[in-house]
C-alpha cells in the first residue's frame, strides 16, 4: 500500500514538473471551476432576484405612496398651524368633558345670543364629513 502511494506521488510529481502540461491542467481546472461556480452562483442569484421582482415593485409603489402622504401631511400641518390661533373659540363651544346633551344646550344658547334660532336637531348616522 505504501509503495503504491509513493509510485502515485512520484508519477504526479513528474507530471507537474512538466511546465507546459501543468499549465494546461491548471487552465482547464480554472475554466472548469469558473464555469461550475459561476453558473451555479449566477443561476441562484438570478433565481432569487426573479422571485423578488414583485416585492421590489410593491415596495417602490409603497415608497411613492409614502412620499405622497408625507407631502400631504406637510400641507395639513401648515393649515393646522394657520388655524391654531382659533382653537380658543372652539374650546368655548366644545368643553373638555364632551357630552352631547350639554353641547346641544350650549350650542342653542350661543346661537340665540348671536340672534339665530335652532328649530330642531336631526339625528344622522356618523360619517367622515363633519
Amino acid at each position: 500500500m505504501n509503495e503504491r502511494i509513493q509510485k502515485l506521488t512520484g508519477y504526479l510529481n513528474r507530471i507537474f514538473s512538466n511546465d507546459y502540461l501543468a499549465f494546461r491542467i491548471y487552465q482547464y481546472w480554472a475554466i472548469g471551476v469558473f464555469i461550475l461556480f459561476g453558473v451555479i452562483g449566477i443561476y441562484s442569484v438570478t433565481k432569487v432576484i426573479y422571485q423578488k421582482v414583485s416585492l421590489i415593485v410593491e415596495m417602490q409603489k409603497v415608497n411613492s405612496d409614502l412620499y405622497q402622504k408625507a407631502d400631504k401631511l406637510a400641507e395639513i400641518e401648515k393649515v393646522l398651524l394657520s388655524v391654531s390661533d382659533d382653537t380658543i373659540f372652539l374650546h368655548n363651544y366644545l368643553p373638555d368633558n364632551f357630552d352631547i346633551q350639554n353641547y346641544m344646550v350650549d350650542f342653542v344658547i350661543a346661537t340665540a345670543q348671536s340672534g339665530f334660532l335652532v328649530d330642531r336637531f336631526v339625528p344622522r348616522e356618523e360619517s367622515d364629513n363633519v
